[in-house]
């Protein structure tokens, strides 16, 4: 006798298991993408905001000094571009009590940890640039760019020493002949992660209250 179709068993045929495997696995792919680009976006996100929170602590620090450096009659200021990075130099207060030293602000790539650097020398007996400085100390690991620019008194735009030379203001320099400390500086640090490859460029200025304007 056959059977009667109502009675069978219906099931999915042979096509149609390949279309939902197929489907399944479309899906899968772009939830695994999804979840990919996700990570990654995190990761960057992340790196980013470290990379911000060390050249701003830099930056910071650097600024402060600057805008507490010495007059012209007990210190001086030297921005130097060396064609491939910036440094400054001038006398600030530093520590606790306040004590008059000399500063050095320089970027070395070949260190150990490469990044930006402060120099000190300690006492301040004249305002005379040192040759050398007691201890340097890293304070923006992973600092590639290091560019300083001046706003001179009666200049509305940044002005910095063109390249292989320097800009010294000093009492008795009598080859640049100026007599006061620029208006402000301008800062700019470029901080990388070589382990991901971002980078990002913070910039930051002071006001010279011993500019006397």
């Amino acid at each position: 006798m056959p059977d009667n179709p109502r009675h069978r068993t219906e099931g999915f045929t042979l096509v149609e298991l390949l279309v939902a495997v197929g489907l399944t696995a479309i899906l899968m792919w772009g939830l695994l993408n999804l979840y990919s680009f996700a990570t990654r976006f995190s990761r960057t996100m992340f790196n980013e905001a470290e990379l911000c929170a060390i050249g701003r602590a830099a930056l910071d620090r650097l600024c402060r000094e600057l805008a507490s450096a010495a007059p012209l009659d007990v210190g001086y200021l030297q921005i130097t571009n060396n064609g491939v990075a910036d440094e400054i130099r001038f006398v600030a207060p530093t520590g606790d009590g306040a004590t008059l030293a000399h500063l050095h602000y320089y970027l070395d790539t070949a260190a150990t940890p490469p990044g930006l650097y402060r120099a000190i020398k300690t006492p301040v007996a004249d305002n005379q640039i040192p040759t050398g400085y007691d201890r340097q100390t890293p304070i923006g690991v992973n600092v590639i760019g290091f560019n300083v620019t001046y706003i001179q008194e009666g200049s509305t735009t940044p002005s910095e020493p063109p390249d292989e030379a320097s800009r010294t203001w000093q009492d008795d320099d009598v080859t640049d002949g100026v007599t006061r400390l620029p208006l402000g500086v301008l800062v700019e640090l470029t901080v990388a992660d070589p382990a991901s490859g971002a980078s990002v460029t913070l910039s930051s200025g002071a006001t010279l209250g011993a500019s006397g304007m």
